[in-house]
């Protein structure tokens, strides 16, 4: 909080973020940078970025339900992506209520996590200097495959869609039209 010089305070701005929003925001980016793929090729890196934002986001929203356990190890550190991915496939952490459901990946689908996921995102944010050229012809694919697991995380799992408001599903909806439309 700031004071001015009669000791009256201002009041400070503040942007408040949760689990849920903090998903949302990231697939909101993968949007954002696809929009200017055909201008700008290099953004690529930041869909892989914002896409694994995004998938980790809403792995951990799911498994979450209203338990911060299910997402954190024993010293209280938050599980990381590949055990949140793991663990929303199985019905041990997914099947929280009587509708919930656990994710199914099929083998395409991993692999394009995978691709995602080290080769892209993991590469990008910690980049050992190198020159290093990417392939972008399958990376519509990588992006189709990781939209319908976070459609699946976001929407179907049932296992923390009473937190989000209409308002925010419809959003998630949009964005992820959207992303499909681009794409094809």
């Amino acid at each position: 909080m700031n004071k001015n010089n009669d000791n009256q305070s201002e009041q400070g701005e503040y942007i408040e973020f949760n689990q849920e929003t903090n998903a949302i925001d990231y697939l909101k980016k993968v949007l954002c940078f696809l929009k200017s793929i055909e201008s700008k090729p290099e953004n690529w890196k930041w869909v892989a970025i914002s896409l694994h934002g995004a998938l980790y986001g809403f792995a951990i929203c799911s498994l979450r339900g209203t338990n911060n356990c299910s997402v954190s190890k024993d010293n209280g550190n938050l599980i990381k992506f590949d055990e949140a991915l793991k663990r929303s496939q199985e019905d041990e952490y997914m099947q929280m209520y009587q509708n919930s459901r656990t994710l199914e990946i099929t083998g395409r689908e991993k692999q394009s996590i995978l691709t995602m996921k080290d080769l892209l995102r993991n590469n990008f944010q910690h980049f050992i200097p190198k020159t290093w050229a990417i392939e972008i012809s399958g990376m519509p694919t990588v992006t189709r495959d990781c939209i319908r697991v976070i459609e699946f995380l976001a929407l179907e799992t049932n296992n923390f869609q009473h937190h989000l408001s209409e308002e925010q599903k419809k959003k998630i909806e949009s964005i992820i039209k959207n992303i499909r439309e681009i794409l094809n």
